[in-house]
């Protein structure tokens, strides 16, 4: 009888401990970075783990076309690749902590 609340007890820590390192890791995550640009490097976009973006830059030769549509372009072209790149970032980061397993509830 003892033998089954021990299993428990231990399985309990098991998950506080993974716990412990899930907080961790999102802490990490969201201190993260990700520069994402568009072709030829025109436009580049930050974007932080906590999927926002930080910073846009734009080169004066995108700039200087003044054909918005581009411009446009270019911007939605950098930011979506630096979305992808805190994706990434994140699901490699929860994966050193799960062993690569698909939680539920944790997906990006």
């Amino acid at each position: 009888m003892f033998g089954k609340l021990g299993d428990m007890a231990n399985l309990l820590q098991k998950a506080q401990d993974m716990q412990k390192k899930m907080a961790a890791v999102q802490q990490e995550i969201s201190k993260l970075e990700v520069k994402g640009e568009s072709e030829g490097g025109l436009v580049e976009a930050v974007a932080g783990g906590d999927f926002t973006i930080r910073r846009i830059t734009i080169r004066n030769e995108c700039a200087k076309t003044a054909d918005p549509e581009i411009i446009q372009e270019h911007v939605t072209a950098a930011v979506n690749a630096a979305l992808e790149g805190v994706k990434l970032k994140s699901k490699e980061k929860m994966s050193e902590v799960t062993g690569g397993l698909d939680l539920p509830g944790l997906s990006l």
